[in-house]
């Protein structure tokens, strides 16, 4: 299976078999989201492994109601922090997606978490910084059943074009279009002039929860932006990618050359 293929096998795995993962295994997956194609923005990743092979982690990482009631119990957590930026939420996106895809090829399970989580715990745990914020984790472990295709809740693709995309342009949106996303609430809207293809997400209020909302859409919006990257490979296609992040909820501008 190669990333392209992973795009499509890839699905959330809330339910794993506990057996350990080798060191060098989980070395290489920190790796694959380091050195992922982070499409000419900068900035820098922590990763750091939360070990839950005794499931005690599990207990102190999810935070209220809300964390308890979305808590996936796994072997491992990848807890991501990066490089305070602007745009460090998108960055976040296509790094550890690239991780999770290199995962799905090789059978290993994963589920991204952005419910509350105690970051008070996670500090004391791996040291407090100042340099880095807090984005996103990762629960990951060989699966309890073997990873075969699933069907997705997608919305149409037709729902999320706006504009005459070329056959080109709809096949780089059809990768985006199968990303995971936060509460499956699949916040993007693709803008095509032809060629031109500019990635946006929902505008959300200014209320505490609306943040959290934003900041979760954004690193969403980083995980398409990583399927658009594979399937531009997978087709061999050129492109060039122009950061906009401006007030309207664009992303990105990518021209297919």
């Amino acid at each position: 299976m190669d990333r392209f293929e992973a795009i499509f096998e890839r699905h959330s795995v809330r339910s794993y078999d506990f057996t350990e993962l080798s060191p060098g295994i989980l070395e290489d997956i920190k790796n694959s989201a380091l050195n992922a194609d982070t499409l000419g923005l900068s900035g820098g990743l922590e990763l750091n492994y939360l070990n839950n092979t005794d499931k005690i982690a599990q207990k102190h990482l999810f935070k209220g109601i809300i964390g308890q009631y979305g808590c996936v119990t796994a072997p491992y957590y990848l807890h991501c922090r990066a490089s305070q930026s602007a745009y460090a939420d998108i960055y976040t996106g296509i790094c550890l997606e690239s991780a999770v895809l290199d995962c799905t090829r090789f059978g290993i399970g994963t589920c991204w978490i952005g419910i509350p989580l105690n970051n008070e715990y996670i500090n004391g745990v791996l040291g407090e910084s100042f340099d880095t914020t807090n984005q996103v984790m990762l629960a990951l472990g060989l699966p309890d059943k073997a990873l075969t295709q699933q069907t997705y809740k997608r919305k149409d693709i037709g729902d999320i074009i706006k504009g005459d995309a070329s056959p080109e342009a709809i096949r780089l949106i059809e990768a985006a279009r199968i990303a995971p996303s936060s509460m499956n609430s699949q916040p993007w809207v693709f803008t095509v002039d032809g060629d031109r293809i500019i990635l946006s997400v929902k505008k959300r209020g200014a209320s505490r929860l609306s943040q959290t909302l934003t900041h979760l859409n954004r690193i969403d919006a980083g995980i398409a932006l990583c399927h658009i990257s594979v399937a531009a490979e997978h087709y061999s296609m050129e492109l060039s990618y122009t950061l906009l992040d401006n007030d309207n909820g664009e992303i990105m501008a990518i021209d297919i050359l």
